[in-house]
């Protein structure tokens, strides 16, 4: 009995590794994040089904569209809470904002989202928050 659980074990171990570097085609349905951040400032991004994009800045929720086909993508625009926040937070907002205003081109496993810009510089990798 214990040896069949450990080799169930493995098996769903090596199943979960090789699914999650299979390509992701579509975003929808999905939450990233920055990787390492946690706790009240944690910056997120969701791609819901019907081609809204939501999350949390660093300081303030934001929602607005998104549009992907293929590895393009276009996020917003986007609006904005106007919560003021500590000014090493809000500087980290405004960055996160003109990284998802600049992405143009993405490429996503099941685990990891890379955003590219319209000439192929990466702008950020993000890490899959929903995964169990």
């Amino acid at each position: 009995m214990r040896l069949t659980l450990i080799i169930a074990a493995c098996s769903i171990s090596i199943l979960s590794a090789a699914f999650a570097s299979e390509p992701l085609g579509n975003l929808a349905g999905s939450e990233w994040g920055i990787p390492g951040e946690q706790g009240p400032h944690a910056r997120y991004i969701h791609f819901a089904a019907n081609g809204q994009a939501n999350g949390f800045s660093g300081c303030n929720q934001f929602s607005g569209r998104f549009d992907q086909s293929g590895d393009s993508l276009r996020i917003g625009p986007l609006a904005t809470t106007r919560k003021a926040c500590r000014p090493d937070v809000m500087k980290l907002e405004q960055v996160f904002f003109k990284v998802l205003d600049r992405a143009r081109r993405m490429k996503a496993t099941y685990l990891e989202l890379l955003l590219r810009s319209e000439d192929g510089a990466e702008l950020i990798r993000l890490t899959r928050r929903d995964f169990d």
